[in-house]
């Protein structure tokens, strides 16, 4: 079972998530521009998602 920190910095994880993949901070990249090629927002979708899973495994790796 998670005790003390590891619970909390999850929770804080999840609110982290929570705040990024919601309207207000996730509209600032629905816009027509361009990433190397790739639109913007997908992008910005993919790299919020992709640290978020980085973060989650270094939370769960460091604290066993």
């Amino acid at each position: 079972m998670l005790r003390g920190m590891t619970a909390e910095r999850l929770v804080a994880l999840f609110l982290l998530a929570w705040a990024l993949l919601n309207f207000p901070l996730l509209a600032l990249w629905d816009q027509s521009a361009f990433l190397w090629g790739l639109p913007i927002f997908p992008s910005a979708l993919f790299g919020i998602w992709a640290v978020l899973i980085v973060g989650l495994a270094w939370l769960m790796e460091r604290y066993e």
